[in-house]
């Protein structure tokens, strides 16, 4: 019994697989102007929680920033003694580099864990407020949860593992990966049920599909939400979710959602 139950549910993460490849293979162009409006007209929605989106990580890499340079600041004042005679001890300035390594890697892993799980959350407050005209603010943090740390963790290290190779490989590659690797958190988003090399693969399956179209929209957008930073530099927290929004319409018209799980998700 629990072998036939382990297969039905390995088969439905498969169907779920397949039935997403099949949607983007036979899903048609989505519009660059229809989605630019529909942009900013859920924006107007979703703008409160795309801020407290921007401000939690902000927030949240303070303290690990201050845990990561007292060290060094430490080791700064320790050089400047030096220099007026006082030597600066070898294990002291290794105690200090491993720290401050340690503290940096711990830092990298949490905040890739915290800004992918946020911006996961945004979509799905993108969802909702489309389709039932609420944004719910609780909806931001669902993804700021233990069982999804590992998942999100990978798709960091995948999104940075693919980003340097091929920055390595030259400039234009790494043009190229970045519209599949901005989808990664979509997918994710809307199906958190499937592996990671699955969401991999589908990113890449849709972003090479729309590839132009995606591009141009991240790029028109980001340099409008750029222009928030002329608002001595405060801006940024309130328009930088503009960049987010494209990717949701990206999604919903080429993939779509299952009209009996938003059903089911409503109540």
């Amino acid at each position: 019994m629990y072998i036939w139950f382990f297969t039905q549910l390995t088969n439905l993460t498969f169907m779920d697989f397949f039935q997403l490849s099949s949607r983007i293979e036979r899903s048609a162009s989505p519009d660059f102007g229809d989605i630019f409006s529909r942009t900013f007209d859920l924006y107007k929605k979703v703008w409160w929680q795309g801020f407290l989106m921007i401000a939690c990580v902000f927030i949240i890499m303070i303290p690990f920033m201050v845990v990561v340079m007292l060290p060094m600041a430490g080791l700064s004042a320790f050089a400047e003694a030096s220099e007026v005679g006082d030597a600066i001890e070898p294990i002291a300035i290794f105690s200090t580099l491993s720290w401050a390594f340690l503290a940096g890697l711990a830092m990298v892993i949490f905040m890739s864990f915290i800004t992918y799980a946020l911006i996961a959350g945004f979509l799905r407050v993108c969802k909702n407020a489309d389709y039932y005209g609420n944004a719910d603010t609780s909806d931001l943090f669902y993804y700021c949860k233990a069982r999804y740390f590992g998942k999100t963790f990978v798709l960091g290290l995948a999104a940075a593992g693919i980003s340097l190779i091929a920055l390595m490989m030259c400039i234009l590659p790494a043009y190229y990966v970045a519209v599949p690797i901005n989808l990664f958190l979509v997918i994710f988003a809307f199906n958190p049920e499937l592996s990671v090399s699955e969401i991999i693969k589908i990113s890449f399956k849709l972003g090479n599909k729309y590839w132009i179209l995606i591009f141009g929209l991240t790029l028109v957008l980001g340099m409008i939400a750029s222009l928030g930073a002329l608002a001595c530099g405060i801006g940024i927290f309130f328009t930088a979710c503009l960049q987010v929004i494209p990717l949701y319409y990206i999604y919903k018209d080429a993939v779509g959602f299952d009209e009996e799980k938003l059903v089911v998700e409503k109540f």
